[in-house]
């Protein structure tokens, strides 16, 4: 089997139908993929709406697991993958037609471990098409070290890129499931560990606004859950740079980025721009191992604010 699509399902009785008619308009035999949907604990009409679905359809495989989050839907998901490849859809979104097809192509045509794509952004009151992968060659096989070192790769959503399911699985590449942005660290992930990478000008997948999730919200406990992720991101981070598979120049890089997460997050705090206090954040950098704080940042300006902040949160 050449693919297998992955999709979360949370609460998406409105959207899921349509999410999984995308699917079908690829150009693409149903013997060719599968699709995977994991409902997380959904209270809607969501599971009863792909049961009734799935009937019409010989290639669509449907599990129930209590709320985990999408991270855990997602690991899950990737065990019981049986496609080459793997490609991250989430239920409220849905992919272009016509489209998957081609970065499939590229994908066998290249031998990549990773093909990334473009996205098609739904606004609240404009659609916007992604346009940053534009600054890459089309034509060139990337290292992951490569776009690492240089800072020259967008680390964002795991749905904006085809995957190769051995190497994900080989390099035991995951979501983390207890913190928020869990798409963050399974890309840093990808990037460390990943030797063949290109990008393609193709926009495939369709992203929806959604006014509702966490990241948006303003409510103080939502925006808690946040900014401690940021701690957990750092932790993921730091905890990686020390397996003895990563390569020294990337290893040194991880950290630095593990402090610049630590360190944007502090001067939030210290601009009241936070929910958490410098007790909170410092309560949990010393269960997570990271307090105090050691090493350099991604540059030399909050390297020395870091310094700073060592002498301040040791009275704290």
């Amino acid at each position: 089997m050449l693919l297998s699509i992955i999709i979360p399902l949370y609460n998406a009785e409105h959207y899921i139908v349509r999410c999984l008619e995308s699917c079908y308009m690829q150009g693409l035999a149903e013997s060719a993929f599968e699709i995977i949907v994991i409902n997380d604990g959904s209270t809607d009409r969501s599971l009863e709406v792909v049961n009734g679905y799935l009937k019409s359809k010989t290639n669509i495989r449907l599990y129930t697991q209590k709320n985990l989050g999408q991270g855990a839907a997602r690991n899950f998901g990737l065990k019981q993958a049986l496609g080459k490849y793997i490609l991250f859809l989430d239920s409220d979104d849905f992919l272009l037609s016509n489209t998957v097809s081609r970065i499939l192509n590229v994908a066998e045509n290249t031998s990549c471990e990773v093909v990334n794509f473009l996205m098609e952004v739904e606004l609240p009151t404009v659609n916007v098409k992604e346009s940053y992968l534009y600054y890459y060659d089309f034509k060139k096989i990337y290292s992951g070290e490569e776009l690492l070192l240089q800072n020259n790769v967008n680390i964002g959503s795991a749905c904006s890129s085809l995957y190769k399911k051995d190497f994900i699985l080989q390099n035991g590449i995951f979501f983390p499931t207890d913190m928020k942005h869990e798409d963050v660290f399974f890309s840093y992930q990808v990037y460390t560990f990943a030797s063949k990478v290109s990008f393609s000008n193709i926009h495939v997948y369709y992203y929806c606004w959604n006014t509702a999730s966490t990241d948006r919200s303003v409510d103080p406990q939502k925006l808690r859950i946040l900014q401690m992720s940021e701690i957990s991101q750092a932790y993921y981070l730091n905890k990686l740079s020390s397996d003895q598979r990563v390569k020294k120049e990337i290893s040194n890089y991880l950290k630095k980025t593990s402090n610049s997460t630590l360190i944007s997050l502090l001067l939030a705090i210290f601009k009241k721009d936070s929910v958490l206090s410098k007790k909170d954040f410092k309560k949990e950098c010393i269960r997570r191992g990271l307090y105090p704080l050691k090493g350099r940042t991604l540059s030399w300006k909050t390297t020395s604010i870091l310094f700073i902040f060592k002498i301040i949160l040791a009275f704290s």
